[in-house]
């Protein structure tokens, strides 16, 4: 399970604002890899067209394919916990 993609796919599937996410302390820096890539481009999409992209497109994008299947759409909180205890842990 990816937290991180967790944490995205709940964010776009809620439409919840980005600056929610910032404001509780995770930026790129608390995503690995492919979810850092993810992050960014869901970042630039919502920047330039005023609001999320797809899922598919997302995985597309970041090269992280199928990667939203199994993951439930839960509050901000719960994921953003889980982000920051891995980095806390890394």
């Amino acid at each position: 399970m990816s937290v991180g993609f967790g944490l995205l796919k709940s964010l776009v599937e809620n439409d919840t604002p980005l600056s929610e996410v910032i404001e509780r302390g995770v930026d790129e820096s608390y995503f690995e890899q492919a979810e850092r890539s993810a992050f960014n481009f869901i970042k630039n999409f919502k920047q330039k067209h005023g609001y999320y992209p797809n899922l598919q497109t997302i995985e597309v994008e970041s090269g992280a394919k199928g990667v939203f299947s199994n993951l439930s759409v839960e509050p901000l909180d719960y994921w953003i916990s889980y982000v920051k205890d891995r980095k806390k842990f890394a």
